[in-house]
């Protein structure tokens, strides 16, 4: 598993299989308790991590509400896909909550904060900062749909979280003219 050279000939044959079947092949990894980045973290050879296509990183963004994501970290076919948002409870069994902004960095966290000192914000953390800000910049009236997105991603909400947070606060976009705008109904 450590030895590059060991690893090459077994990667090929699984693709021949692959092929030959019409199957995909999903290998699970696990990735060691370090700070390094997330594709230096996993176990074994990086030969195996450089040789797949695509790669998803797994586990738990907020402890408390036993939320775990899938990340999409790795393609070499097409765009990275959203991350997706799951609960695993004895009582309800399995159940995904849906797309959400988690990225490796928060799937590979340790604890609630990070080395400078600065918090990691939980998803429902992060959404209740969108839907505040993003009401009070619409308290106003409309504005340009382009101009909230930007004013959004200068404040560090991602595209994603701003349009969860439309959902949440019953916001609606509309066409004035050639502008798209948006604004709380």
């Amino acid at each position: 598993m450590n030895n590059a050279e060991s690893i090459r000939p077994v990667f090929t044959h699984l693709s021949e299989v692959a092929e030959r079947t019409n199957c995909a092949i999903v290998l699970v990894g696990h990735v060691n308790k370090g700070s390094s980045a997330s594709s230096d973290r996993l176990l074994g050879s990086t030969d195996i991590y450089n040789s797949v296509l695509s790669a998803m990183l797994v586990g738990k963004i907020d402890s408390a509400e036993g939320v775990s994501a899938m990340v999409h970290h790795k393609s070499n076919i097409d765009e990275l896909g959203a991350s997706q948002a799951f609960r695993l409870t004895k009582k309800d069994g399995f159940e995904w909550l849906g797309e959400c902004d988690a990225t490796a960095g928060d799937v590979l966290k340790e604890s609630d904060s990070v080395s400078d000192g600065s918090v990691v914000y939980h998803e429902s953390e992060k959404l209740d900062g969108a839907s505040e800000f993003l009401a009070d910049l619409l308290s106003n009236g409309a504005m340009a749909s382009e101009e909230v997105f930007q004013i959004s991603r200068n404040h560090g909400i991602s595209d994603r979280t701003l349009n969860r947070a439309k959902t949440q606060l019953g916001v609606k976009s509309f066409k004035d003219g050639a502008i798209w705008k948006m604004k709380i109904t």
